[in-house]
């Protein structure tokens, strides 16, 4: 793994991933950077939420650690969850489109309906629609612009 380096403040953080198959090496990246980007945002939360309630003990900070490996995980699965199923949709369609990420958000909103605690029929449902509405809207802005 090589690790490349970005001016602070530059919205590209480039991280290059090479295990031998392009689509492990894309799993790997988007874990590790939609990993991080989860990571930090528990961390902004948990400190907040510390500076507001004015009690920074031990315990609210092993709470923060704890909610912050949590949510990178979990949003790191995910993400990789994602980046996988439209790299294998596309590969069985032999095309890229937008069909690919509607494939790909569907299934990642459905993943992480079944990562909560309470997974309902209805919330699967609603989640895996809102997966797949959101990554096309965000695949078809990419293409517009």
């Amino acid at each position: 793994m090589l690790w490349s380096r970005s001016k602070f403040g530059s919205a590209n953080a480039n991280v290059v991933v090479d295990l031998g198959h392009p689509f492990i090496n894309w799993l790997v990246d988007c874990f590790l950077k939609v990993g991080a980007i989860a990571g930090f945002h528990a961390i902004a939360q948990g400190l907040y939420d510390i500076v507001r309630q004015e009690k920074a003990s031990k315990r609210s900070l092993e709470f923060l650690a704890r909610r912050t490996v949590k949510e990178a995980l979990r949003w790191g699965l995910v993400g990789a969850i994602y980046v996988g199923m439209v790299y294998a949709v596309q590969e069985a369609r032999g095309i890229r489109d937008w069909k690919n990420v509607l494939v790909g958000g569907a299934l990642a909103g459905t993943a992480f309906s079944f990562m909560e605690s309470n997974a309902q029929h209805n919330r699967i449902v609603s989640s895996a629609i809102t997966g797949g509405a959101i990554a096309t809207a965000a695949e078809l802005l990419r293409i517009s612009t």
